[in-house]
Protein backbone atom coordinates (compact mmCIF):
# COMPACT_ATOMS: atom_id res chain seq x y z
CA UNK A 1 0.00 0.00 0.00
CA UNK A 2 3.20 2.21 0.50
CA UNK A 3 2.97 4.91 -2.22
CA UNK A 4 -0.76 4.77 -2.92
CA UNK A 5 -2.26 7.92 -1.21
CA UNK A 6 -2.80 11.55 -1.92
CA UNK A 7 -4.77 13.39 0.86
CA UNK A 8 -6.76 10.04 1.83
CA UNK A 9 -7.32 9.21 -2.00
CA UNK A 10 -6.10 5.36 -2.97
CA UNK A 11 -4.43 6.31 -6.36
CA UNK A 12 -0.89 5.11 -7.37
CA UNK A 13 1.90 8.12 -6.69
CA UNK A 14 3.76 8.63 -9.09
CA UNK A 15 6.67 11.23 -9.82
CA UNK A 16 4.88 13.43 -13.10
CA UNK A 17 1.58 12.77 -11.01
CA UNK A 18 3.17 14.33 -7.61
CA UNK A 19 5.01 17.25 -9.86
CA UNK A 20 1.86 17.87 -11.53
CA UNK A 21 -0.42 18.34 -8.61
CA UNK A 22 2.52 20.53 -6.80
CA UNK A 23 2.61 22.71 -9.54
CA UNK A 24 -1.53 22.95 -10.34
CA UNK A 25 -1.54 23.75 -6.62
CA UNK A 26 1.11 26.79 -7.00
CA UNK A 27 -0.64 28.48 -9.52
CA UNK A 28 -3.95 30.98 -9.75
CA UNK A 29 -4.46 30.68 -13.00
CA UNK A 30 -6.43 27.97 -14.67
CA UNK A 31 -4.26 25.48 -17.61
CA UNK A 32 -4.78 23.96 -20.15
CA UNK A 33 -3.14 20.34 -20.24
CA UNK A 34 -0.73 22.06 -22.85
CA UNK A 35 0.46 24.88 -20.32
CA UNK A 36 0.82 22.85 -17.58
CA UNK A 37 2.64 20.32 -19.69
CA UNK A 38 4.82 23.10 -20.59
CA UNK A 39 5.17 24.34 -16.64
CA UNK A 40 5.77 20.38 -15.51
CA UNK A 41 8.56 20.42 -18.35
CA UNK A 42 10.80 22.27 -16.42
CA UNK A 43 10.87 20.02 -13.67
CA UNK A 44 10.51 17.05 -15.65
CA UNK A 45 12.18 17.48 -19.03
CA UNK A 46 11.43 13.83 -20.41
CA UNK A 47 7.64 14.15 -20.12
CA UNK A 48 5.35 13.37 -22.41
CA UNK A 49 2.61 15.85 -23.40
CA UNK A 50 -0.01 12.39 -23.28
CA UNK A 51 1.71 11.52 -19.79
CA UNK A 52 0.09 15.30 -18.15
CA UNK A 53 -3.00 14.58 -19.84
CA UNK A 54 -3.51 11.14 -18.39
CA UNK A 55 -2.29 12.11 -15.08
CA UNK A 56 -4.59 15.44 -15.34
CA UNK A 57 -7.69 12.67 -15.60
CA UNK A 58 -7.08 10.74 -13.37
CA UNK A 59 -5.85 13.36 -10.52
CA UNK A 60 -9.63 15.38 -11.30
CA UNK A 61 -11.31 11.50 -11.26
CA UNK A 62 -9.84 11.47 -7.85
CA UNK A 63 -11.20 14.95 -7.22
CA UNK A 64 -7.57 16.34 -6.66
CA UNK A 65 -7.99 18.62 -9.20
CA UNK A 66 -11.02 20.51 -10.78
CA UNK A 67 -11.40 19.86 -14.79
CA UNK A 68 -13.35 22.86 -16.36
CA UNK A 69 -15.34 23.23 -19.57
CA UNK A 70 -15.55 26.94 -20.52
CA UNK A 71 -16.24 29.15 -23.31
CA UNK A 72 -13.43 28.45 -25.43
CA UNK A 73 -12.73 24.84 -26.54
CA UNK A 74 -9.64 23.60 -24.62
CA UNK A 75 -10.60 21.84 -21.20
CA UNK A 76 -8.94 23.96 -17.99
CA UNK A 77 -7.11 22.90 -14.87
CA UNK A 78 -8.06 23.90 -11.52
CA UNK A 79 -5.86 23.22 -8.10
CA UNK A 80 -8.61 24.66 -5.68
CA UNK A 81 -11.23 21.85 -5.39
CA UNK A 82 -13.60 23.95 -3.21
CA UNK A 83 -17.18 24.96 -4.85
CA UNK A 84 -16.54 28.29 -6.35
CA UNK A 85 -17.25 30.04 -9.47
CA UNK A 86 -15.05 31.15 -12.39
CA UNK A 87 -15.24 33.92 -14.74
CA UNK A 88 -13.53 33.85 -18.49
CA UNK A 89 -12.08 36.31 -20.54
CA UNK A 90 -13.49 36.29 -24.01
CA UNK A 91 -10.95 37.75 -25.89
CA UNK A 92 -7.44 36.37 -24.41
CA UNK A 93 -9.54 33.49 -22.37
CA UNK A 94 -7.84 34.15 -19.26
CA UNK A 95 -9.91 32.61 -16.52
CA UNK A 96 -9.86 33.00 -12.67
CA UNK A 97 -11.97 32.25 -9.68
CA UNK A 98 -14.72 34.36 -8.66
CA UNK A 99 -14.27 35.74 -4.27
CA UNK A 100 -18.23 35.19 -4.07
CA UNK A 101 -19.61 32.57 -1.47
CA UNK A 102 -21.78 29.57 -3.60
CA UNK A 103 -24.88 30.77 -4.08
CA UNK A 104 -27.26 27.64 -2.02
CA UNK A 105 -30.95 29.03 -2.59
CA UNK A 106 -30.33 28.53 -6.11
CA UNK A 107 -30.46 25.05 -5.64
CA UNK A 108 -33.17 24.86 -3.87
CA UNK A 109 -35.48 26.81 -5.94
CA UNK A 110 -34.35 24.70 -9.07
CA UNK A 111 -35.15 21.50 -6.98
CA UNK A 112 -38.66 23.04 -6.41
CA UNK A 113 -39.19 23.60 -10.00
CA UNK A 114 -38.07 20.50 -11.95
CA UNK A 115 -38.06 17.94 -9.02
CA UNK A 116 -34.71 16.88 -9.49
CA UNK A 117 -32.35 15.88 -6.79
CA UNK A 118 -29.58 18.42 -7.16
CA UNK A 119 -26.59 17.44 -6.55
CA UNK A 120 -24.43 20.11 -7.69
CA UNK A 121 -24.50 23.46 -9.59
CA UNK A 122 -21.71 25.73 -12.07
CA UNK A 123 -22.11 29.17 -13.37
CA UNK A 124 -19.16 30.63 -15.35
CA UNK A 125 -19.18 34.20 -16.46
CA UNK A 126 -17.70 35.45 -19.64
CA UNK A 127 -16.40 39.25 -20.31
CA UNK A 128 -13.40 41.09 -20.89
CA UNK A 129 -10.86 41.00 -18.58
CA UNK A 130 -8.75 44.40 -17.27
CA UNK A 131 -6.06 44.37 -20.01
CA UNK A 132 -8.82 43.50 -23.27
CA UNK A 133 -11.11 45.76 -21.73
CA UNK A 134 -8.68 48.40 -21.70
CA UNK A 135 -7.63 47.55 -25.39
CA UNK A 136 -11.10 47.38 -26.33
CA UNK A 137 -11.78 51.03 -25.17
CA UNK A 138 -8.46 52.66 -26.24
CA UNK A 139 -8.91 50.72 -30.08
CA UNK A 140 -5.36 49.01 -29.64
CA UNK A 141 -7.06 46.02 -29.85
CA UNK A 142 -10.39 44.08 -31.90
CA UNK A 143 -13.92 44.39 -31.07
CA UNK A 144 -15.16 41.42 -29.02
Amino acid sequence: MKNLLYTGKKIKKTKARTIILEEINKIKSHPTAYEMFEIVKQRLPRVSLGTVYRNLDILSEHGLVLKLKMNDAQMHYDGRTDEHYHIQCVKCGKTEDIPLEMLKDIDTAVRDKTSYRILYHTISFYGLCTGCAEEDVSGKGKKV
